[in-house]
């Protein structure tokens, strides 16, 4: 359902003339009578069983406002935090590198770290008030009436885009973002990237939903360690328990503490992938074989010492989350696009791309590329959650099983490592034959392989990587002439095929 209504919101803007305010007030106003009649049925309901159905329409309407946004603004992800908080990580990290430390940087990151407090915030709020309910009421009318407080919220922000849609204000000055994602719609030169570490890409999401099902077993009752939308959720209710303790239970207080330490975490993993990619010359095959090794041998590390040292299964799960943490930055950075440990970003990347093609112009490559890629992301975790059931079914010992994974992810890293040294010795042979400096050339070879999935045509513009799109593009200004050459591959192509399609001059559209 959540897929489902990230596709309605992609076809609601499936032409750049109607990524418009006006249609983001439709699809919020949408969004706030889906989840009004949720509130009525709660409120009425005695005792039938509509839960499921009830979480089936909020997570319709939740894909329905994500699509909308991030179709419309380019980068918004306002549902989920995993995604946001893995880039917000990246900036941090690749700040390391005085060249990454500007204004522009800084803007991205105030405005990711403003999209965390938002959700975390609306966490907290919704819980607060829910408990504050339940001192009066039951759990059916206490879930209504905090329902109800966003339900009104969607109403009055739709309004204010209808009505400012109205006026005659230009639309860049309301959704910035918008050059980006013109850049993104647009045709984009052949060949597709190239596909070996796509399938890296796959076989590492499968190890990841491995380690999630492997270390959610292991605390029945706990997070998830491999994306943190649920356990920033958990954050807020945490912080409001602790704010009303008469009211609440010790479990609920202490989600606070939990939650926390994960979702630092995982951020932390982050930090350090942005710290290791800080540059396009870090942003390596090497790199990125040498991480898998290290995350692989971490988890190896910490089973084998709750083995024969009896570590708190807690430890277990928080390394997880910084292993997954620095799994997902790390590959995310490399490639351009791999979101390998949390799935809610892949599938409504999904349902984006099924919801765009419902208008014939937008069928392109990176639309296909990108449907593709994220479709097998997602089964490719589904598969592992599925075979590290089986293999775990029944064993009472199951974090040991967290080593099958650990395992298979530094296999994975010794492979492309010695697949690297393959591929250099022979970049190597062809410098001695050019008189070129070997190092230069491989350097070259590797940046020329892996720069087209980095583009905005392939994998940006949707929820995926926004410290990589183009800083003024990203803030709807014109681009310069040193933006242009570091974009000009996108920017010619995006340029022409805005003019093929007769929409005028790169400003105008």
């Amino acid at each position: 359902f959540y897929t489902l209504g990230n596709s309605v919101g992609a076809i609601m803007t499936n032409h750049s003339s109607r990524k418009t305010l006006h249609t983001v007030g439709v699809g919020l106003l949408a969004t706030g009578v889906i989840l009004g009649v949720c509130a009525f049925v709660l409120f009425w309901d005695q005792g039938s069983d509509l839960t499921t159905a009830l979480q089936q329409m909020g997570s319709f309407a939740m894909g329905l406002q994500n699509g909308l946004l991030v179709t419309t603004t380019g980068y918004a992800n306002t549902v989920t935090t995993s995604g946001t908080i893995t880039d917000l990580g990246l900036i941090l990290g690749q700040a390391v590198d005085g060249t990454n430390r500007t204004v522009e940087k800084f803007k991205k990151a105030a405005v990711l770290f403003m999209l965390i407090a938002a959700f975390i915030g609306g966490s907290f709020f919704g819980a607060w008030a829910f408990y504050g309910f339940a001192l009066r009421y039951n759990v059916g009318k206490s879930a209504c009436f905090t329902l109800l407080l966003p339900v009104v919220g969607y109403v009055l922000l739709s309004a204010f885009a209808i009505v400012h849609s109205k006026a005659n204000v230009p639309q860049e000055q309301l959704i910035p973002a918008r050059a980006s994602q013109l850049v993104a719609a647009v045709s984009a030169p052949e060949p597709r990237p190239q596909p070996r570490f796509v399938y890296g890409s796959y076989l590492a999401c499968f190890f990841a939903g491995m380690i999630d099902v492997g270390s959610t077993r292991v605390l029945p009752e706990s997070p998830t360690p491999t994306h943190v939308t649920g356990p920033s959720v958990r954050l807020g209710m945490g912080a409001a328990a602790q704010l009303m303790r008469d009211s609440t239970t010790l479990q609920e207080q202490e989600m606070f503490i939990t939650n926390l330490k994960l979702c630092l975490l995982f951020a932390g993993g982050s930090i350090v992938a942005g710290v290791i990619t800080h540059s396009k010359e870090w942003k390596t095959r090497r790199n990125a074989a040498l991480g898998l090794i290290v995350i692989g041998a971490l988890l190896i590390d910490v089973v084998a010492v709750r083995t024969f040292f009896f570590t708190p299964l807690s430890e277990i799960q928080h390394v997880c989350g910084l292993s997954m943490g620095f799994q997902n930055g790390l590959l995310n950075a490399v490639t351009g696009f791999s979101r390998t440990t949390h799935m809610t970003g892949n599938l409504a990347n999904v349902g984006i791309c099924i919801g765009q093609a419902s208008n014939p112009a937008k069928v392109n490559a990176p639309l296909l590329f990108k449907l593709e890629t994220n479709a097998l992301l997602s089964l490719a975790f589904i598969a592992g959650v599925v075979i590290e059931s089986l293999i775990i079914e029944g064993n009472p010992s199951t974090e040991k099983w967290i080593m099958v994974p650990a395992v298979g992810l530094v296999a994975m890293g010794i492979i492309s490592f010695c697949f690297d040294l393959y591929v250099r010795s022979l970049i190597s042979q062809e410098a001695e034959l050019t008189h070129e400096p070997a190092v230069k050339l491989i350097a070259k070879k590797e940046h020329e392989s892996y720069e087209k999935s980095r583009q905005t045509f392939w994998a940006g513009s949707f929820t995926d990587n926004i410290q990589d799109v183009p800083d003024k593009a990203y803030y709807g200004g014109e681009l310069d002439e040193d933006d242009e050459a570091s974009n000009d591959v996108q920017e010619e192509e995006g340029t022409r095929a805005v003019d093929d399609q007769g929409l005028g001059s790169k400003q105008a559209a």
